[in-house]
């Protein structure tokens, strides 16, 4: 399991805030033990693809196609996710796919877009 950084951070500041309000003679924050739920839409006819929302007026299922290419746009990688999935969660996966086929990697920009 892995713990987010802001989470770590956050976590880290409230244990100073506790060991602070014990030294003064506060009282303790109580502890929230909330259970985060959060709705997800499904496709009925497809298991795989993702609910992408782009603003108030664009909603759709769909797939998102990530890349990684060179400057003159040659394709060294690819991978396919539901719309939903955003590119900095796959990026260690799509680097790892590109580094095993042709080694060590220079990275000058990551974008949104492939140059034309």
């Amino acid at each position: 399991m892995t713990i987010s950084l802001k989470k770590r951070m956050l976590m880290w500041i409230l244990e100073i805030e506790a060991i602070n309000r014990e030294k003064h003679g506060e009282k303790l924050l109580p502890l929230q033990n909330k259970e985060e739920t959060k709705e997800i839409k499904v496709s009925t006819t497809e298991s795989e693809i993702g609910y992408y929302i782009k603003g108030e007026r664009e909603k759709s299922f769909a797939y998102s196609f990530h890349t990684a290419c060179d400057s003159k746009g040659f394709i060294f990688g690819s991978m396919v996710t539901g719309g939903n999935v955003h590119d900095t969660r796959m990026l260690d996966s799509l680097v790892k796919q590109v580094t095993k086929k042709i080694g060590k990697l220079n990275v000058d920009t990551v974008d949104a877009e492939c140059p034309a």
